[in-house]
């Protein structure tokens, strides 16, 4: 068996034993990597997992050179001491590209590489963020097929590749050191140093020339994010290279559940039972992806210490504007869209005068000069009513109509007299006046009723309706800083008196309060800002109108919606703000958020159409003595939702996942689930009436009363012509008669 082929198992197997001994073994083993004068790569080497390693180098001794532990291939490359651009940037690109070693095991040796750079006197920030840039982004095959993304992000997306720089004195790359525990601290680097956002897992480690301790800072995907500048930085360099470059996280068959991942509740993972399906994410995750891909499924971790914490995270339903932040570290698969609609039983009552001032609308007046031209045609036809009273052997029907009208229009009093003195006009004048008064009767019962009728619900449908619409910041409220309302809610959890600033905007304000679904996370309390599903899915639509200057009136109802001054939470825990860190569990969240929106105040819900709809349904059944829910008709439309896999995409567990959504088995999943949720609603829920409600359920069927008025006057218009038209055929058939 060759020597590599040994090595490789014997340290493949160490590794993890080391890893899993905790931090005991750690403590008694002193790693030793040399001076900065004269670094020690063999205890780099060993102390790393088996990689292909390739050392870059400005002026190393040559003893520190003699590689005698290396566990796998080692290249080696000296480098000059500076670069300047654009001179050298494509003969440094042409000379890593062809590189045929270094290729060879790119393409075809897919565990992991491993990137040392070394420079006495240490490169600059300028000059070693180059050297990253050249040296890894393009060696990889990978990054040519992602050149868009590249361009953009400026970042690589290649699995398994870990980079250290040995240098010295951190004051040149620190500006600020938290020191939470005595063996390790926190670390942000200054603003001039741009040497994150350039692979996930990177490292510096600093030696002395003194008998000062080695200091290793670590940025890994499972410390934090590289835009964010932050580094955790060990004093054991060995407990460190362990637990973030360790081969825990090259293997990857254990994947961990968030805190906020749908339903989770403690450690109940899943049910096996299809018929009882009531988490299909969690279903298909558990029961299905896990067991197919070989892996097992962890649940959330809270102390971000334990061991478990630092495994690759698997989570569901998220948007783009999340994917932006680990987009260097997973893989995304899109599997729906999302609309954002709000739910609210709050409405103002609608009291109209209309009735009285203009009951008649234009179509409406345009029947009416229709009647009054049909009016002068029948006045025009009745003059032949005059020749009625000459017929005296042979009285016809138009007689008996003239008599009867005559003998009505003589209890009249302004028409007293004898018929046989009335002209056509006269008649038709006083039939019209009757009319009219039945009419003018009629509208005044119309308007008796109306006033003792329930008042119309108005629910508000728009979200420029329930923004808030308040001036600007002032200097006494918010530091103008950060008065633009984006940069307020990014700071606000952060700001050392941010719970102060955030309780007075809220509490002076008289905005609706925007509830949505609660998105827990361990460095943030679900009282913070940031911690609301509402906003992480605006994400995308907020940074858009952000970078516009929120010109468009779509924008500016945008930046209206994601006031600060909104309350984002119930209020009942608006105490909780004078606590340094709350503690709110998801049992005590939901039923708070029930609670609100049973009040029907100025508070609405916002989630997708489904999730709104849902809810709707579950508050009508279990609480009938509430006023009728509403669900508004204008939506956010925000960017797709899919599944973030902490791993690459060549991954089992990602191809697995694809081929359920190409099987349409995703979508079924989820269509039972909601059909389970369903049924258990209609079989399962009985009414129940919520002590102390604040109002109670009108009847569901109300009288509307608009168009009745209208409706009648057209009967009345209907019946005018028809009776002209009789009169027109009775005329034709008299014409043909004497004819």
């Amino acid at each position: 068996m060759p020597t590599f082929t040994i090595l490789f198992i014997l340290t493949a197997g160490l590794i993890p034993i080391t890893s899993c001994a905790g931090s005991t073994a750690s403590y008694l083993v002193r790693s030793n990597y040399g001076t900065f004068s004269q670094p020690s790569l063999n205890a780099i080497l060993s102390s790393f997992i088996p990689c292909t390693t390739h050392v870059m180098h400005n002026n190393v001794d040559s003893v520190s050179l003699e590689l005698s532990y290396a566990t796998g291939p080692v290249l080696l490359s000296i480098l000059p001491p500076s670069f300047t651009l654009p001179t050298e940037y494509q003969t440094h690109k042409n000379r890593t590209v062809s590189h045929v070693y270094s290729r060879y095991y790119t393409r075809h040796r897919k565990f992991c590489y491993f990137y040392i750079f070394y420079s006495n006197p240490p490169w600059d920030a300028v000059s070693l963020g180059l050297l990253m840039r050249l040296h890894i982004l393009q060696v990889h095959e990978e990054i040519k097929r992602r050149q868009r993304e590249l361009e953009k992000w400026d970042t690589n997306q290649v699995s398994y590749l870990y980079a250290i720089f040995v240098t010295t004195e951190q004051q040149n790359y620190f500006q600020k050191v938290q020191k939470p525990d005595r063996f390790w601290h926190l670390a942000h680097l200054k603003s001039n140093v741009l040497l994150l956002a350039v692979i996930p897992n990177f490292g510096l480690l600093f030696l002395s020339d003194k008998s000062e301790r080695d200091i290793f800072c670590v940025a890994a995907p499972q410390v934090s994010y590289p835009f964010q500048k932050v580094l955790i930085c060990h004093s054991r360099p060995l407990q460190a290279f362990t637990r973030y470059f360790g081969s825990t996280h090259l293997q990857q068959n254990q994947f961990r559940l968030p805190r906020d991942f749908p339903s989770l509740q403690g450690n109940k993972l899943g049910s096996r039972d299809v018929r009882q399906l009531s988490n299909a994410a969690l279903f298909i995750l558990v029961e299905i992806l896990a067991p197919s891909s070989n892996i097992s499924i962890i649940p959330y971790c809270w102390s971000p210490h334990e061991v478990k914490c630092s495994l690759p995270i698997i989570n569901q339903g998220e948007t783009s504007g999340d994917w932006d932040i680990f987009h260097w570290s997973s893989t995304y698969i899109i599997v729906a869209e999302k609309d954002l609609h709000f739910l609210t039983c709050h409405s103002n009552n609608r009291q109209s005068f209309d009735l009285y001032i203009k009951p008649l609308d234009l179509y409406t007046w345009i029947c009416l000069a229709g009647a009054i031209f049909l009016f002068v045609g029948a006045a025009r036809s009745f003059v032949s009513l005059v020749t009625l009273s000459s017929e005296k052997r042979h009285p016809g029907l138009k007689s008996l109509y003239f008599w009867a009208l005559a003998t009505l229009l003589e209890q009249v009093k302004p028409f007293n007299g004898k018929p046989t003195n009335f002209s056509g006009f006269r008649l038709l004048l006083g039939v019209w006046v009757l009319a009219i008064s039945v009419i003018i009767s009629g509208y005044k019962s119309f308007v008796i009723m109306s006033l003792n009728v329930p008042d119309e619900l108005i629910y508000p449908d728009s979200y420029e309706e329930i923004s808030c619409k308040l001036p600007n910041f002032t200097n006494a409220e918010v530091d103008p800083r950060f008065q633009q309302v984006l940069d307020l809610i990014a700071v606000l959890p952060f700001l050392e008196n941010g719970t102060e600033v955030r309780k007075n905007l809220i509490t002076k304000s008289s905005c609706y309060s925007i509830l949505s679904a609660p998105t827990q996370t361990p460095q943030l309390d679900y009282l913070s800002s940031l911690s609301y599903s509402f906003f992480r899915n605006m994400q995308i639509l907020v940074r858009s109108a952000y970078e516009k200057g929120f010109k468009s009136y779509k924008d500016k109802i945008i930046k209206d919606i994601i006031d600060p001054r909104h309350r984002s939470f119930p209020l009942k825990f608006i105490p909780l703000l004078d606590l340094k860190k709350p503690e709110l569990s998801i049992a005590q969240i939901w039923p708070a958020i029930h609670e609100e929106l049973l009040l029907c105040q100025q508070s609405v819900y916002v989630g997708s159409k489904e999730d709104t709809e849902a809810l709707k349904y579950k508050l009508e059944r279990k609480h009938p003595s509430i006023p009728i829910f509403h669900v508004s008709r204008e939506k956010f439309h925000v960017a797709s939702i899919g599944w973030r896999f902490g791993t690459v995409s060549h991954h089992r567990i990602v191809k697995n996942f694809k081929r359920l959504l190409e099987s349409g088995i995703y979508y079924l999943l989820h269509r039972h689930e909601n059909f389970n949720h369903a049924s258990k609603e209609i079989n399962g829920s009985e009414g129940q009436a919520m002590m102390g409600d604040p109002v109670e359920r009108t009847g569901a069927r109300r009288v509307n009363l608009k168009g009745r008025f209208r409706t009648t006057f057209f009967l009345w218009v209907g019946g005018t012509i028809l009776a002209g038209i009789c009169h027109a055929i009775e005329l034709v058939w008299r014409i043909s008669k004497n004819v």
